[in-house]
């Protein structure tokens, strides 16, 4: 196993928050690795997507998603290795790259490829390793028909070939002036919410859904099954994105992540950028019971529907002592006294100076909705008994 090598550590400062939820956050440290960090002769930065495995080998496996299609090297993640201890991270190690490749084995890079949110799903029995299910945001310049530039799900085997893909709704395709997603706001995030089961995410709005008079943004959450591939989403409900922040004049808000929860919730993470360079990151849960399904809705604007609900449970700034551009959450590592984790990184957009910031929280009370989905295949006798 190779280790990073050269990474600034800040150790925990103790901080903790408490949302309405009862959820209970802890800073349990950092790591950052430097801007030109490499890996096998890559630059490690860009870094959209992140995911934890705990089943997978012997501690567990990390993944990161760099979201460079090929200005310093392909498409591309890594697999690695996460160590924590109640107040710092102890390890952190890469042992392979996946250089992304589409079926024939060519690399996949070029433009109007995006790479962005990546979660594992694990297969049962005898199917082996786990595959990766990543977005691509594409852009809004595209026909949708398979093209590069659209939004896409793709489904890798862990040996980083593409295997099967998903496409966006036609909602999403930038059909028309003024329709679909908006260039580098488009799908940013997917959650594994159950067994071949997943939601996805634009960042922002879709151009024809725009926002309401509270300055609360549609954001349509799509439900794919993997079941089949080349298929559309199965539903779709709405996530109130924003508003901005109280405190800052002027910023951006976007959805950068959404993390599956027990019983149909989610966790997701609200990054606002000002144009002074500062951050915050606020965390949700998000419940869509209740929520309308809008599959069918060409526009939102005007349209009457209920979306789902959503509570505030942390602002990372109020936590961690480095917030910058983040991008990606994951549940880590269980700790030695079995309290659960989440793992946070940031992506430095490969930027001189800027660091990619690794930072682990410990989950001192779950609220009862910090809670992981259950993404796990069934077992051979659940599923003979079906």
């Amino acid at each position: 196993m190779l280790a990073l090598c050269t990474i600034a550590a800040a150790a925990s400062l103790g901080l903790a928050q408490t949302g309405p939820e009862g959820v209970e956050l802890r800073l349990i440290g950092e790591r950052h690795l430097e801007p030109r960090e490499e890996f096998l002769g890559t630059r490690i930065g860009g870094i959209s997507g992140i995911d934890f495995e705990p089943s997978w080998n012997e501690g567990g496996t990390l993944v990161i998603l760099s979201d460079d299609p090929g200005r310093y090297a392909p498409a591309r993640a890594y697999l690695g290795q996460i160590e924590l201890a109640e107040d710092r991270i102890v390890g952190l190690d890469w042992s392979y790259l996946l250089r992304l490749t589409w079926a024939s084995g060519e690399l996949i890079e070029g433009a109007g490829l995006d790479p962005e949110g990546i979660r594992i799903m694990m297969h049962e029995g005898t199917f082996g390793e786990p595959s990766l299910m990543w977005v691509s945001e594409g852009t809004a310049v595209m026909d949708g028909k398979g093209d590069p530039g659209a939004p896409r799900i793709y489904e890798m085997c862990s040996a980083a070939t593409r295997m099967d893909e998903w496409p966006a709704p036609d909602s999403h395709v930038a059909s028309a002036p003024g329709v679909g997603v908006k260039t580098n706001r488009s799908w940013e995030s997917i959650a594994m919410v159950g067994h071949e089961l997943a939601v996805v995410a634009t960042e922002e709005p879709l151009q024809q859904d725009g926002t309401g008079e509270d300055g609360v943004g549609w954001v349509r959450l799509s439900t794919y099954s993997f079941a089949r591939a080349n298929t559309g989403p199965q539903a779709q409900v709405v996530y109130p994105l924003g508003p901005t922040p109280e405190g800052i004049a002027v910023g951006n808000t976007g959805l950068t992540d959404l993390l599956g929860l027990a019983d149909g919730r989610l966790l997701s993470l609200e990054r606002t950028f000002t144009p002074t360079g500062s951050f915050q990151v606020d965390l949700f849960v998000v419940d869509p019971a209740g929520a309308t399904d809008v599959l069918g809705f060409g526009s939102l604007h005007d349209a009457e529907f209920t979306p789902a609900a959503k509570t505030h449970i942390a602002t990372l700034n109020d936590l961690a002592p480095t917030v910058l551009n983040v991008e990606g959450v994951s549940f880590g590592p269980t700790l030695d006294d079995g309290t659960r984790t989440l793992l946070l990184v940031s992506d430095s957009d490969f930027r001189p100076g800027i660091p990619t910031v690794f930072t682990a929280l410990a989950i001192e009370h779950d609220g009862g909705v910090l809670i992981p989905a259950d993404t796990m295949p069934p077992s051979t006798d659940e599923a003979s008994a079906e």
